[in-house]
């Protein structure tokens, strides 16, 4: 069992279960699947206090802007590129200051 449904479901299951074994008089097997049941609903509680599992590692900080490229959050930090003879101009990632930019990532190394 892994969520906590599946905690309580097994909980209400084993409470059914001692609730039938106690009006047929079989108290022990009663007693024995209510602290079962006790058991199960005390591990689906557990669910609300448990700390969540963080899978993304946090971002570092952003390098300081260069004040060349278009803006300071990293979603600017690109520059326009003149084309050639011929060529369309384009727009890259600055490579003084935007760490997914290839000349940066060569020049932090």
């Amino acid at each position: 069992m892994s969520t906590r449904a599946e905690h309580l479901s097994a909980a209400l299951k084993a409470a059914d279960t001692a609730q039938d074994l106690a009006q047929a008089g079989e108290y022990e097997g009663a007693a024995a699947y209510a602290a079962v049941a006790q058991a199960y609903a005390a591990v689906a509680s557990a669910w609300d206090d448990a700390e969540p599992v963080v899978l993304v590692k946090p971002r570092e900080p952003l390098p300081e802007w260069c004040g060349q490229c278009d803006g300071s959050p990293l979603a600017q930090r690109w520059v326009n590129v003149p084309g050639g003879p011929g060529e369309r101009p384009s727009v890259v990632r600055c490579s003084r200051c935007n760490p997914h930019a290839e000349q940066y990532q060569a020049k932090a190394s």
